[in-house]
């Protein structure tokens, strides 16, 4: 498989990127599955109840056996929360936000109780691998600490050491560079239809689709707008596509220093200036020019049909607006910026850029490998950076959780707002909104926290895409929302 950019890591509980969770999920599962729609499916709990809103019972799949032989049991799910609550720095510490404790209360049944309702606790738990426990482990999930470990370290995870139950085993690793997988025949699922996985990373688009189209790998992700028509022609291969449910934002850095005004100061810390940004895009053109077919204007943080979308909210393109707001802020010639940016986006980069040329924001675009943006963003080295989003549990409140809130390495909480963006009215809303379980209130909640998003703008939404995949005519891949590409879900045609 040629892929865009690969993991860093293959310890599954490091960091929540796709280049992370798509190794993770090849090698191991969790308690419940996201299917190609973000909806929660069984995996290692093959089922799972609620009591009065706190009190959360997973039954454990039986007879599910790791890569060592070992069987699965509740204890090693705890021993998996439990690892993440240890490993500092965890990019999954959010999705365990509410979890007051985790019991085995017997070898396949697994008690959660949260400290408040937590309607997203199934769909959180997503995102955790499930890992083996050490033999004569016992513990008890508590957010304060574990007990005793041991736990294992990143370079166990690299070398293939720690067990999961996942469709491969890890046969070889290197860091942002090959990889290569074996078949687990004793999988308890569907067993895989190839043997071996080899994940080649091609970061230059170009290169990546002559790699396919030279027969050098069978299947690429990413694949571009421009690329879409010319390997749809070609007769031995076939595209697919996912919904738009992953978003493209401009995240602001409002750190001082980022970008110097006359007066020292920085101006995208005034929320006037990135208002001015805001309007200053025509995302409709934008789309239509730059990715046809594969995008529509983001003109909130949700696609329509997500918990949060509110049909009420919109970003204007408004020149004359834009540039008065930059007069009232002191910038009636504009001033100079960076902007950071793979370059799968270089297109919408250059788009982006010569809209704020026009409002005389004189931009200086930065491009950079597709693995360097969480170190860049997590360093504060940028001061307008292109990423993108999947709300992996099909609402805003993910999203909101991971950039909006403030950034608390203890609970979790606003690991990806490495902006400093702080709204005290924010932070009470999403808390609420994290802890009401009326689906339809917090869809309320989260479209007053989308409000106040527009209005502060610490990442500016400008479209909604598709991710797309080609690959050999004779294979079968449904495309998934969360672009992970597993190698499982691929099949020979029928």
């Amino acid at each position: 498989m040629g892929l865009e950019s690969v993991a860093s890591t293959a310890d599954p509980h490091a960091y929540s990127h796709v280049d992370g969770r798509t190794l993770a999920f090849h090698q191991f599962d969790p308690l419940v599955a996201n299917d190609t729609h973000l909806q929660p499916v069984p995996a290692l709990a093959a089922s799972w109840s609620v009591e009065n809103e706190l009190r959360w019972t997973f039954n454990i799949r039986p007879g599910v056996r790791f890569h060592n032989g070992k069987e699965l049991t509740a204890t090693d799910a705890v021993y998996s929360l439990c690892r993440i609550a240890h490993l500092p720095g965890s990019g999954l510490l959010g999705s365990l936000q509410g979890i007051a404790s985790a019991t085995a209360k017997d070898r396949l049944t697994l008690v959660v109780e949260t400290d408040v309702p937590a309607p997203l606790l199934a769909r959180n738990l997503a995102n955790i691998a499930i890992i083996a426990s050490p033999p004569g482990w016992e513990g008890q999930y508590h957010p304060d600490g574990c007990g005793t470990g041991p736990w294992p370290d990143g370079a166990s995870f690299d070398k293939g050491q720690v067990a999961g139950t996942g469709p491969y085993r890890l046969k070889s690793f290197t860091r942002n560079g090959e990889t290569t997988l074996a078949r687990f025949d004793g999988y308890w699922g569907e067993v895989p239809a190839w043997e071996t996985v080899t994940m080649l990373p091609f970061p230059d688009p170009g290169a990546r689709n002559r790699s396919l189209v030279r027969g050098m790998v069978d299947l690429v992700n990413q694949v571009s707008a421009e690329s879409m028509a010319f390997l749809s022609e070609q007769s031995r291969l076939r595209v697919e596509a996912s919904t738009r449910a992953r978003s493209i934002f401009i995240g602001v850095n409002l750190s001082p220093g980022t970008t110097t005004g006359k007066d020292g100061g920085n101006p995208l810390s005034d929320v006037r200036v990135r208002q001015a940004i805001s309007l200053a895009i025509d995302r409709k053109a934008l789309s239509d020019r730059l990715m046809p077919g594969m995008s529509g204007p983001a003109y909130q943080f949700m696609p329509e049909g997500m918990l949060g979308y509110d049909p009420g909210a919109t970003s204007p393109f408004n020149i004359a607006q834009a540039r008065k707001l930059l007069a009232e802020a002191g910038f009636a010639n504009g001033f100079d910026t960076t902007l950071t940016a793979v370059e799968p986006f270089a297109r919408v980069a250059e788009g982006v850029s010569r809209y704020l040329a026009a409002v005389g924001i004189r931009v200086q675009i930065r491009f950079v490998r597709p693995g360097e943006v969480v170190d860049i963003m997590s360093r504060r080295d940028y001061a307008l950076v292109l990423v993108s989003s999947v709300p992996l549990t099909g609402e805003f409140s993910t999203i909101a959780r991971e950039v909006f809130a403030p950034m608390d390495p203890a609970s979790g909480m606003g690991m990806q707002n490495f902006g400093g963006y702080f709204n005290d009215q924010m932070n009470v809303l999403i808390m609420k909104a994290l802890a009401t379980t009326d689906t339809e209130v917090r869809g309320r909640l989260l479209q007053q926290i989308t409000a106040i998003g527009l209005q502060d703008l610490p990442f500016i939404p400008l479209l909604h895409v598709s991710r797309a995949w080609a690959m050999r005519k004779d294979l079968r891949f449904q495309a998934r929302a969360d672009g992970h590409t597993l190698a499982q879900h691929v099949r020979p045609a029928e």
